[in-house]
C-alpha cells in the first residue's frame, strides 16, 4: 500500500514541478511576511489557527450532515410509490 502512495506523491511531485518550470515568474509571488515573530506572538497565531480549525471542522461536519440529508431525501422521494 505504501509504494502505491509513494507512486501517486511521486507522479503529484512530477506534474506539480513540471507546470511551475512552465509557469512565469510572477505566477508564484514573494512571501506576504517577511519579518520575525516574538514568543508571544507565536502563541497568538498558534491560538488563532487552532481557533479556525476548529471552525473549519465544525462547518465541514454541518457541510456533510447536510450532504446526508439531502442524499437521504432523494432515496426517500425515489422509494415513494407513485400514485
Amino acid at each position: 500500500m505504501k509504494a502505491c502512495w509513494r507512486s501517486e506523491i511521486a507522479f503529484l511531485y512530477s506534474q506539480m514541478k513540471e507546470v511551475l518550470d512552465k509557469a512565469s515568474p510572477d505566477l508564484v509571488g514573494n512571501p506576504l511576511f517577511v519579518g520575525v515573530l516574538s514568543d508571544k506572538q507565536w502563541h497568538q497565531l498558534s491560538e488563532l489557527q487552532k481557533e479556525l480549525q476548529e471552525e473549519y471542522h465544525m462547518r465541514r461536519e454541518m457541510l456533510i450532515k447536510r450532504l446526508d440529508v439531502t442524499i437521504q431525501s432523494f432515496q426517500a422521494s425515489v422509494n415513494q410509490p407513485l400514485t
